[in-house]
């Protein structure tokens, strides 16, 4: 399985409140010097200059590795990993299977090419967004009518309806998948998680914005020096009047995973199945429990719950007991067979359109092809995108 890294430079933060605070002067990412095995790093918790342990294996400065966020972290006694700043510059690293036999499923020709192979699919599942869209544009006012109220074309509910306009806000986007030639399902919908200050997800710590960053005097004034006491006052000029998170650390993944499992059995009306989990787990620990607001808490969206279903549904048509008595191996073979599909349900200017898979969603279904895209710019995945709830 590829998982995705990033460059990391100098100045970049430890998840312990540190900092690199060296780098290759010669070598540089939007101007800040690039970090290596061996730069120093300090510690949030401990006093002293401590370094970088690991690199990325072909990517060398002066024969020192560059660091990266997959491959490196701090030799404080914290061992901490690291939180990028530039999303602009990637690589890959292959942690599951094989480069030469895993499929690609963000190529576009292997993404065009199962378009077609699922064309009464896709289409099947396109009428069934128009359905919902219509359905919950068209909910009465009166309560009466509300009670009574079933679209034909949509899974029975159990006497309340689910796809009023305000429940598509929340729920965002909608899910199918296919699997097969007999295998198909839809109506998976996002569930609600909170990652506000005020009511966040349980397990979940926001990471606060650093106010007045080096990115914000750069814009502010170029590449002019300038003092100390004037730089103090330019931060205290751009400083947010309320502190913004484009992080979140996952602090207690027990606690996380549990309310994840939860949440699939009291709104999702199911299980959180093992290998769901385990893939979940995966993604937490490649992107060193650290992701981004904007992508939403990892699992909860419509296409997690989607595979999650045909993890199920393997299970059942395999007779299997026990949801862990089948390998790895073939739950993957399920995944690589499969394609899902997601469609928007907000705003309403947008809604019906193809929902890309954002970046969490993306980590955690790297091997099933997302026919309708995926993220491929890491800034898109949370800064060029409506923020996906949940």
């Amino acid at each position: 399985m590829a998982a995705e890294g990033f460059y990391l430079v100098q100045g970049d933060k430890t998840t312990c409140g540190g900092k690199i605070t060296t780098g290759a002067e010669d070598h540089t990412l939007f101007d800040k010097p690039v970090a290596r095995e061996q730069d120093s790093v300090t510690c949030g918790k401990h006093a002293g200059l401590f370094k970088i342990a690991g690199g990325i294996d072909n990517d060398t400065i002066h024969d020192r590795r560059m660091a990266g966020t997959l491959d490196s972290y701090s030799t404080c006694p914290c061992k901490a990993k690291f939180i990028p700043s530039m999303m602009d510059d990637t690589y890959q690293k292959y942690t599951f299977m094989d480069s030469s036999v895993m499929f690609k499923c963000d190529d576009h020709k292997a993404t065009e090419a199962y378009r077609r192979q699922y064309t009464l699919e896709y289409e099947k599942f396109t009428e069934k967004t128009k359905i919902i869209i219509k359905a919950a544009e068209s909910f009465p006012e009166n309560y009466k009518e509300q009670k009574k109220y079933h679209p034909s074309g949509l899974k029975e509910q159990d006497g309340k309806f689910k796809y009023t306009n305000r429940a598509l806000s929340d729920y965002s986007a909608h899910a199918g998948y296919s699997c097969g030639s007999h295998v198909y399902r839809d109506e998976f919908v996002n569930i609600k998680g909170s990652l506000s200050s005020k009511d966040c997800f349980p397990g979940v710590e926001l990471i606060p914005n650093e106010c007045g960053s080096d990115r914000d005097i750069t814009y502010l004034k170029g590449k002019e020096r300038i003092s100390a006491q004037k730089l103090k006052r330019l931060k205290s000029a751009i400083e947010p009047k309320n502190k913004e998170y484009d992080f979140y650390r996952i602090a207690n993944v027990g606690i996380f995973m549990s309310k994840l499992d939860e949440l699939y059995k009291t709104d999702g009306e199911t299980h959180l199945h093992p290998m769901t989990k385990y893939l979940i787990e995966s993604h937490l620990e490649r992107n060193n429990y650290v992701l981004p607001t904007r992508a939403g808490i990892a699992g909860l969206h419509a296409e997690v719950q989607a595979l999650n279903d045909l993890f199920i549904k393997a299970d059942k048509s395999n007779h299997i007991i026990t949801e862990d008595a089948m390998s790895k191996a073939t739950y993957t073979e399920t995944m690589l067979s499969s394609v899902i599909f997601t469609k928007r349900l907000t705003p309403k200017t947008e809604r019906g359109s193809d929902f890309p898979a954002c970046h969490n969603c993306a980590g955690i279904l790297e091997l099933a092809c997302v026919i309708t895209g995926i993220t491929r710019n890491p800034q898109d995945r949370y800064h060029n995108s409506n923020r996906r709830n949940g």
